[in-house]
């Protein structure tokens, strides 16, 4: 899930995934979202809520805090930029 609206055909099939790997696999999904927010983004607050309590219910949810790895990466060729213009 990004930024945008994620359409009700995509929903249905996520839906359909998670249902189906529900207590028989594993499932590994990474998301720069809140649990809070996905309702929003699926537009379905029921689906969001019945594929969060599959999700949520044998989990182990990692947050990680702090800056981005690809911002990182840029910070640093901005500030190698910086260093050689004032050299």
């Amino acid at each position: 899930m990004g930024y945008l609206n994620v359409p009700e055909e995509a929903v249905a099939a996520l839906f359909q995934v998670i249902t189906q790997r529900h207590l028989k696999g594993s499932i590994v999904l990474t998301t720069n979202l809140g649990v809070a927010s996905w309702a929003s983004r699926l537009g379905d607050p029921m689906v969001t809520a019945a594929m969060l309590d599959r999700l949520l219910q044998r989990a182990v949810v990692l947050g990680i805090d702090g800056p981005f790895y690809r911002l990182r990466t840029h910070q640093a060729r901005t500030e190698d930029l910086r260093r050689a213009v004032r050299s």
